[in-house]
């Protein structure tokens, strides 16, 4: 179906001052004349193996797990480099002191351009600990969330997790160990990172000590992409590993609670395979609101026809379906997948099936694959063949993404394609790089949370529920105690894209007036014809305009009304 999109600005010319009454910052705030709004559906399926406990900077010599589920990964060579800018709860450019009674890091003023911008024992580089401590989940839940916090008043202690491991660093004459708290045993979840320092091949230029790798910061700078973006999207997430996990939902759109969501990810335990596959059709389940796959038990967000149903909305005692819903997946992962079912395969269903028979139009959902902290060819072609699979669109009619195989190993399928960097591929590749354009890959900090900031706007933007406020402008009229008049200015086109043609403008402009007058605010039609507002008088007036929207019918009224002799409604009314 068409949708459309308003784009509004408001702009005020008023040559003397006023204050805003409360009706006046209604209309600064609310516009009347758009439909309730029904905002996209984003489901994050994340990968939440082992391989997500892995340091995010250096190698990791995995060798399994032991009891309290922290992965091993065993005695690494490496060497920091300062020219890099290292992503992680650290501030890269700030120096840090440790606090040896709160026993976490904070930011001081204090040198630590020592030792080839390490910095020395009592003043380390915010840059040289992200590098020595970051493990892969904490760099993406830096990006997703603001990392994991223990929050309290007007601060927050960032606590960092992941595998443990010694690093051996030459240049510094250092073995470091850093490793989880009691990591051979108890709850993983529950577990600090601990920072151990050692003499190698000479005196560690750092000195000797065991301190935890716990960082303070304003509880204000804990924010993320997910933060950010939350009042304008609908969020469920689900997650998955082969540790019983194959795609257990743990928080769902209508809980509509911030906190809930960033405990779900942050408490949530890295561990053991890949199943990616079976966790897309967990997915699947949830979009259609049947439990048909039965990886994961997922029932108590199944709720056909109820407030657990994404494509319904409660209107008075009832609920109602939702045609317009816009859904969305976000696949997270290394594309290294391990499962028995090829993700690519569930991915195409999950774009070419109507999900939701019961309701009117086709239901689909589009698919957006983030391929992270991996260099793994067949992990990247998987998560490029995914994209395509869930997100193409079928110009030519065959009902299949163009030199793509959806059910052939989405593993051995090579990206970039040439073919498509000669522009041969518009149906998934509309840049001509060689990649499906819901395809997205980071290898460090700074490259995720540029990701999922494109991949939300875009989002965003498919969905149309990027709206600014009208634009206005001051020009008075007839009718007496009006307080000033204005014009509203209504810009109304289709999408952008249309097939395989760009069209940059489609549409009409319309105009009216804002009138405030006699304790009544209201918009007005100039329905004189004669470019003045008539606010007042039993006849040649300018009628009242009042919008409202059938989401029953998917259809938007409006209501054009007399004034009475205060300029409110009358009940003198046509509908347009």
């Amino acid at each position: 179906m068409r949708f459309l999109f308003v784009f509004l600005q408001i702009l005020w010319f008023v040559s003397a001052s006023f204050s805003l009454t409360r009706e006046e910052e209604k209309y600064l705030t609310e516009i009347p004349f758009l439909p309730t709004p029904i905002k996209p559906l984003v489901v994050i399926d994340m990968d939440y193996s082992g391989s997500m406990q892995f340091p995010a900077y250096y190698r990791c010599n995995f060798w399994g797990y032991y009891g309290s589920k922290v992965a091993r990964c065993g005695y690494v060579r490496a060497d920091f480099s300062p020219q890099k800018v290292y992503y992680g709860y650290f501030n890269p450019q700030a120096c840090y002191r440790y606090n040896p009674s709160g026993q976490y890091w904070e930011e001081a003023n204090c040198d630590c351009s020592a030792n080839g911008g390490v910095g020395t024992e009592s003043c380390l580089s915010g840059n040289f600990l992200n590098w020595l401590v970051s493990s892969r989940i904490d760099v993406t839940l830096k990006a997703l969330i603001g990392g994991k916090a223990d929050c309290q008043g007007d601060s927050c202690i960032l606590r960092p997790q992941g595998a443990r491991r010694v690093v051996y660093i030459p240049s510094l004459n250092c073995r470091i160990g850093v490793e989880p708290e009691n990591y051979w045993w108890g709850d993983y979840a529950s577990k600090d990172l601990l920072i151990k320092t050692y003499d190698y091949g000479g005196n560690c230029k750092i000195g000797n000590w065991v301190r935890y790798a716990r960082v303070k910061i304003p509880a204000d700078k804990r924010i993320g992409v997910l933060q950010r973006i939350f009042d304008k999207v609908d969020l469920t997430f689900m997650f998955y590993n082969s540790y019983g996990h194959y795609g257990e939902i743990k928080y769902a759109f209508y809980e509509n609670n911030l906190k809930k969501l960033l405990k779900a990810l942050e408490t949530t335990v890295p561990y053991w395979g890949t199943p990616t596959g079976e966790s897309l059709w967990e997915v699947w389940d949830y979009l259609v609101q049947q439990n048909r796959h039965r990886y994961e038990d997922n029932y108590p967000y199944i709720g056909r026809r109820t407030y657990k149903d994404p494509y319904y909305l409660k209107e008075g005692n009832r609920y109602i379906p939702i045609p317009c819903r816009k859904s969305f997946v976000l696949l997270i992962s290394d594309g290294e997948w391990n499962g028995r079912v090829d993700p690519a395969r569930v991915a195409y269903r999950l774009h070419t099936r109507d999900l939701r028979e019961d309701i009117p139009g086709p239901q689909k959902a589009q698919v957006f694959t983030l391929f992270t902290f991996s260099d793994s060819r067949w992990g990247k072609n998987s998560m490029a063949t995914v994209a395509a699979c869930g997100s193409f669109e079928d110009l030519d009619g065959d009902g299949k993404p163009f030199l793509v195989n959806c059910y052939y190993d989405s593993r051995r399928q090579n990206f970039p394609k040439n073919q498509c960097r000669r522009c041969l591929c518009k149906e998934w590749d509309k840049d001509c790089d060689g990649y499906p354009d819901n395809f997205f890959y980071a290898q460090n900090g700074q490259e995720l949370e540029k990701s999922l900031t494109q991949i939300f706007t875009k989002i965003l933007s498919v969905s149309g529920t990027a709206v600014s406020l009208p634009s206005t402008e001051r020009k008075e009229g007839s009718g007496g105690g009006i307080a000033y008049g204005s014009v509203v200015t209504q810009a109304t086109f289709q999408e952008l894209y249309q097939k395989d043609r760009a069209v940059h403008w489609i549409g009409h402009m319309y105009n009216w007036w804002l009138w405030l007058g006699n304790g009544n605010t209201n918009i007005r039609e100039d329905t004189v014809h004669n470019f003045v507002l008539d606010a007042l008088g039993s006849e040649e007036v300018d009628r009242i305009l009042e919008w409202s929207f059938d989401n029953w019918e998917n259809t938007l009224r409006i209501k054009a009304c007399l004034p009475d002799e205060n300029g409110a409604p009358s009940s003198n009314c046509a509908v347009y």
